[in-house]
């Protein structure tokens, strides 16, 4: 059994995800108390496995893990160790355009439902799973391993640069245009909601030449296969190629 960390949690009280943050905050502010949650987190794929919560400390940060006696179902990508960045990489070399983006619909479609609330039902079926990934073992044979994701409304860490994931999330964009030595070229803000009818900037997104047609009003879901790089402290999302996006208008 996997060895893997949880950033998020899926929570029967409301039956959505919610951020491991969200947790360290009501332990620091309820002097250890996280009773609302305990016994009601869970994987937040298979949503079987239930987790436990491990604090902050001075020099380790908080995480989730699952429980011992809990498992995941069959199929769910948690059951697999987490793929290196070399073996991501590797793997979506070899991918076409095309499935690139049927992969990351598929994942935007376990990830979020269409009214972008609750996070789907998993299918049982292993292959079918957008975040495991086949990769070459030491010995030359095949194993399966998985793709970690990120909430793009989760804490994004310097520690975490030079590590592949799906980003997702619903935002708000905006597409800007960057003069660069090679001609015009292209770039989304990626806005986040903060309030009830507040956006704050996130991150960036470089698109290259691909000018996509953004309508700034409309929220949209997204998925991105890529990597965090910082910039003047500013946290900006490096893509595997420009074809490993995948947007489409919410439905809220």
């Amino acid at each position: 059994m996997a060895n893997v960390s949880f950033k998020e949690f899926y929570y029967t009280e409301d039956n959505q995800l919610h951020d491991l943050s969200e947790i360290q905050k009501e332990y620091k502010q309820n002097n250890g108390d996280i009773s609302k949650y305990r016994g009601k987190m869970f994987c937040p794929e298979c949503k079987k496995a239930e987790l436990r919560f491990t604090h902050k400390t001075s020099n380790k940060r908080e995480f989730l893990s699952k429980l011992p006696s809990s498992n995941h179902s069959e199929g769910c990508s948690f059951i697999h160790d987490y793929a290196t960045y070399k073996e991501i990489k590797e793997f979506a070399e070899k991918l076409s355009d095309k499935q690139i983006q049927d992969r990351l619909e598929a994942a935007l479609n376990q990830l979020l439902s269409k009214e972008g609330k609750e996070i789907s039902d998993l299918t049982n079926d292993d292959k079918k799973n957008p975040f495991i990934i086949e990769v070459k073992d030491k010995d030359g044979s095949r194993i399966r391993k998985s793709i970690p994701r990120k909430s793009i409304k989760s804490w994004f860490d310097k520690l975490e640069e030079k590590k592949i994931c799906i980003f997702y999330g619903q935002v708000k964009l905006q597409s800007k245009e960057v003069t660069t030595k090679n001609g015009i070229r292209y770039k989304w803000i990626v806005k986040i909601k903060k309030m009830k009818n507040e956006w704050e900037t996130k991150t960036s997104i470089f698109r290259g030449t691909a000018k996509d047609n953004i309508d700034e009003e409309k929220i949209y879901d997204i998925a991105v296969l890529g990597e965090i790089e910082f910039y003047n402290d500013f946290p900006q999302i490096k893509t595997t190629n420009f074809s490993a996006v995948m947007f489409r208008e919410a439905i809220v």
